[in-house]
C-alpha cells in the first residue's frame, strides 16, 4: 500500500521483511542469504509456513536437496546459482503487486563487493522500473575474505552507475552488527557526501539507535541525501558488561512498545520535507506477525494523521 497526501509529505509504503522486498531482489541476493530466507523465496515467498514444525521439516528437506557448493564471489549477484529472472516473470510480479494495491519502492538491500555485482544490481533495478537501489558496498580487508569493511572504491563505481542509469543508490546501515561497514547513517553519509547527489542513504533508524545514535538527529543532519527510511521500533541490545559479549540484539517491538520516539521521528521527516518512502520492518515472529504488523501500520498512520 502507498499513502500520499499533504503534510507529512513523505510517502508511506509497506515492505514486509523477508517477503515483499526479498522477492524484489530475486535473483540478486540469493547465495549470501541464509537457508531460511532462500527457502522462503524458492517456495513462493508470499506467505508464512503453516507451523514452526512444518517449517523445520520443509527446511530440512530443502537443505537435503540444495547444492552445497559455494559459488565464486563474482557470481553471487549475477546468477547466484539460480536462473536469471525473465521479463515475463517481472511483469507477472508487477501485476500481482498492482492487484494487491502495492507499489514497489526500491530494490535491496543488496550486498556487493565487486563492480560486476554492482552493475548487475543497477541493471535489475532498471528492469524493475524502480528509481532506488538500496545497497551495502563492501570489500574484504584480509586475504581469507572474512573481514568486511566499507568500500570507497565501489562507492565511486556506483556513482558512475548512478549517472549512467539515473538511479539513486541508497546505502543501508546495520548498526553494531557491521561496525566496519556502515554501522550508522553518519558513516554512510560521510562516505558519499562528495559523490554524485544520487548517492545517499537508506537510514535504518533501528540500527542507528542500537549503535547509540539519535535517529531524529540523523534525519535532520543528512536529509539532503536521505532517499528511504526503514521504520521500526526496538529496545537496546543486551550486552554482558563483564565480557562485552552481545546477549540479545536487534530486539524488535511493536511500534507503541519500543524505546524509540516515532512521533519525533515523523516530525523530523515532516520538518525536512522528506519525499522518500518509509518502509515498515518488524523483524521477529516471522510465522505469525500479521497482528503485530497491523498494529504497527495503524499506529504509524495515527502518528502521521496527528501531524497534518
Amino acid at each position: 500500500m502507498m499513502r500520499r497526501g499533504n503534510p507529512p509529505c513523505f510517502r508511506f509504503a509497506l515492505a514486509f521483511r523477508r517477503v515483499l522486498r526479498y522477492n524484489l531482489t530475486s535473483p540478486i541476493q540469493r547465495s549470501i542469504d541464509n537457508d531460511h530466507n532462500t527457502y522462503v523465496r524458492h517456495h513462493g515467498g508470499l506467505g508464512p509456513c503453516r507451523s514452526r514444525l512444518h517449517h523445520r521439516r520443509s527446511l530440512q528437506r530443502f537443505r537435503a536437496t540444495r547444492p552445497r557448493r559455494r559459488l565464486h564471489h563474482r557470481h553471487r549477484v549475477i546468477q547466484a546459482g539460480v536462473r536469471a529472472i525473465t521479463d515475463a516473470e517481472i511483469a507477472a510480479f508487477k501485476a500481482k503487486l498492482a492487484a494487491a494495491g502495492v507499489e514497489a519502492s526500491s530494490v535491496g538491500p543488496v550486498y556487493m563487493d565487486t563492480e560486476d555485482q554492482c552493475r548487475a544490481a543497477f541493471e535489475f533495478t532498471k528492469r524493475m522500473g524502480l528509481k532506488t537501489l538500496v545497497a551495502v558496498p563492501f570489500e574484504f580487508s584480509d586475504a581469507a575474505r572474512k573481514h568486511r569493511v566499507a568500500s570507497r572504491k565501489l562507492c565511486e563505481y556506483a556513482a558512475k552507475c548512478c549517472k549512467e542509469f539515473d538511479i539513486r543508490y541508497a546505502i543501508h546501515n546495520h548498526g553494531p552488527d557491521s561496525p566496519d561497514y556502515f554501522p550508522t547513517g553518519r558513516s554512510a553519509y560521510e562516505m558519499v557526501a562528495d559523490l554524485d547527489p544520487r548517492m545517499g542513504l537508506c537510514l535504518d533508524i533501528g540500527h542507528d539507535f542500537r549503535f547509540g545514535y539519535d535517529p531524529v538527529d540523523s534525519i535532520r543532519r543528512y536529509h539532503d541525501r536521505l532517499f528511504a527510511l526503514h521504520l521500526k521500533n526496538v529496545v537496546p541490545d543486551v550486552v554482558d558488561k563483564a565480557t562485552g559479549k552481545m546477549l540479545k540484539r536487534n530486539q524488535a517491538r511493536q511500534f507503541p512498545r519500543g524505546d524509540m520516539d516515532l512521533v519525533a521521528i515523523a516530525q523530523a521527516l515532516k520538518d525536512v520535507g522528506f519525499t522518500g518512502t518509509c518502509e515498515i520492518e518488524y523483524e521477529r515472529d516471522f510465522t505469525s506477525n500479521l497482528t503485530a504488523m497491523a498494529e504497527n501500520i495503524g499506529y504509524f498512520r495515527g502518528v502521521m494523521d496527528s501531524l497534518r
